[in-house]
């Protein structure tokens, strides 16, 4: 009996661990507040479940005629929810921009915390309290190492960062190297990795498939991506990556076109805007693949190139 408390408590202490150790990563976005006019914005609401894993929403009281698309929370709502979602005052925000390679910190206690409306919502209507965003107000002035010039104008491109609140910086710095593909013959292909439930529902929705495949290499890693098309979409992805040294497949994976998933599309030239990025990434772990796939419902995860198949999930809050 005694053997069987222990076991037990080594389970539960190693979940404990294993979610300490877990690397929570979140996004800057933009948070609509008055005509076209928009607040950087990075939400936490996406940690912020209860046991049970429904969402926990903060009491901001009545909210229900509230005009404004969002408002600062009170200092006792503020303590509450940092406390419901593992957060300190002392923890440090990381704002790390992989393409520019620029890094900003932040202490937490330094940045105010607001409820942000949701996007696909307007001021006026009979809102609750889960109808709001809670998280970190980011002044644009903080980010302006962050701007790129187009067309002879600055603007702030947020979609290239990634938010971690901890103790320490997890990011590695080194700006991540987009990937430049090019067309091979499909037979030379390796052995697919598509299973069998996936390739019947590319042949119950689509009655013509045709195949293309691509090639790309960057650093010490050999990429090679199967297309199904129909027409000009993209039904169906492989992907398989193999260390060029060894010649060891190190990482595969499979995108099926959903209503809420697709394959991106593969830059065959350098003058496009990158989609895929790899390289190192995060402090301790294999070099890191994003921008997979595009996700309209539920948040894009970071893909570790490692047999071990790791992925971390990017806590979007997507309301769509």
């Amino acid at each position: 009996m005694k053997i069987k408390y222990l076991l037990l408590a080594f389970m539960l202490l190693s979940a404990s661990v294993m979610r300490s150790q877990q690397l929570m990563l979140y996004e800057v976005m933009e948070c609509p507040v008055k005509d076209s006019a928009t607040i950087l914005f990075v939400s936490l609401s996406g940690s912020d479940e209860s046991a049970t894993g429904q969402k926990d929403t903060l009491d901001l009281g009545d909210v229900a005629n509230i005009t404004k698309r969002y408002f600062p929370i009170s200092r006792m709502q503020r303590q509450r929810f940092l406390k419901r979602v593992g957060m300190s005052e002392t923890d440090s925000v990381f704002i790390y921009d992989y393409a520019l390679n620029t890094l900003l910190t932040r202490s937490v206690r330094d940045l105010p915390m607001v409820a942000c409306l949701d996007e696909y919502l307007y001021p006026g209507q009979l809102h609750t309290t889960a109808d709001y965003m809670i998280g970190f107000l980011i002044d644009k002035s903080l980010l302006s190492s962050f701007r790129e010039k187009v067309n002879g104008r600055y603007s702030y491109d947020v979609g290239n960062t990634l938010v971690n609140v901890g103790k320490a910086n997890p990011f590695i710095r080194g700006p991540l190297k987009p990937m430049i593909w090019t067309e091979m013959q499909p037979e030379l292909f390796p052995a697919d990795t598509i299973t069998i439930e996936d390739s019947l529902s590319i042949a119950k929705w689509y009655n013509q498939v045709t195949i293309k495949a691509y090639e790309c290499k960057v650093d010490s890693f050999r990429f090679v991506a199967r297309d199904r098309m129909y027409q000009a979409n993209v039904v169906g992805r492989s992907l398989q990556v193999f260390n060029l040294k060894t010649g060891a497949r190190i990482f595969k994976h499979f995108t099926l076109e959903t209503e809420s998933i697709s394959p991106v599309h593969l830059n065959t030239s350098e003058t496009e805007i990158p989609q895929l990025r790899m390289g190192p990434l995060f402090k301790g772990k294999a070099p890191a693949l994003l921008w997979l796939e595009w996700h309209s419902f539920g948040c894009m995860s970071v893909y570790l190139l490692d047999p071990s198949g790791e992925t971390i999930p990017i806590r979007c809050d997507n309301r769509h």
